[in-house]
């Protein structure tokens, strides 16, 4: 494990990130219903980036890609 020092406004800023990259991924895997090799690889990096965005994002924001990461089990 490897651990990371950031300030409060890096960590705002790695939120975001996560964010949209997280919409991204949920809009993508929508589109691509039929190609399984796609939806599995775009789930797999889907459940990399909850990870981390769970280690620095409040409650409320965890909600909505929570739901959707148990939409994938």
């Amino acid at each position: 494990m490897i651990g990371i020092m950031i300030t409060s406004k890096e960590a705002e800023e790695m939120n975001l990130l996560l964010k949209a990259e997280l919409d991204g991924l949920l809009f993508e895997m929508e589109r691509r219903r039929g190609r399984e090799v796609v939806r599995k690889s775009m789930e797999e990096r889907y459940r990399i980036l909850c990870g981390l965005f769970d280690r620095i994002a409040s409650e409320a924001d965890k909600i909505k890609y929570q739901r959707a990461l148990k939409m994938l089990k």
